[in-house]
């Protein structure tokens, strides 16, 4: 409880911190205030706070990312909106810019493919087998399973 607090104050004032996105859509926030370190686990992603432990199962962690105003003390990190989808075998993409560098990832860390994207870019991966893929844009990992 006293976490939801804390993030919700945050947002008055300007959040800054991490975002764990979930396979399933749900989210947790970890404000930097609370000084987190992460580590990550060969089952698990851990973030440790000043205030407490929070353990996120890797196999239903989608994506885990920077958010906030990258204008405070953060000069390095890019904010990051591209969404990625997998409809019967074909990667949609959200909030794409042109020019992005996409590069597709077996579960082993196999490049597969590397893309530069075009207007309107859709990713065929139909002639891949079933399993977990890692797709990369512009730096930024998201998890795919076909």
């Amino acid at each position: 409880m006293a976490l939801i607090a804390i993030a919700l104050a945050s947002y008055a004032k300007g959040y800054e911190g991490i975002l764990v996105t979930m396979v399933d859509g749900t989210t947790a926030t970890i404000n930097f205030d609370e000084n987190p370190i992460i580590k990550l686990k060969p089952e698990k992603l851990v973030v440790q706070t000043d205030i407490a432990t929070t353990e996120f199962d890797r196999s239903k962690v989608a994506r885990f990312n920077y958010v906030g105003d990258v204008t405070t003390r953060v000069d390095a990190v890019v904010k990051n909106d591209v969404k990625v989808f997998n409809k019967g075998g074909v990667l949609l993409f959200a909030n794409l810019p042109v020019n992005s560098e996409i590069r597709l990832f077996s579960a082993d860390g196999k490049l597969l493919k590397r893309d530069i994207s075009t207007d309107n870019y859709v990713l065929n991966i139909t002639d891949f087998s079933s399993g977990i893929y890692i797709v990369k844009v512009n730096g930024v990992s998201t998890k795919i399973v076909k």
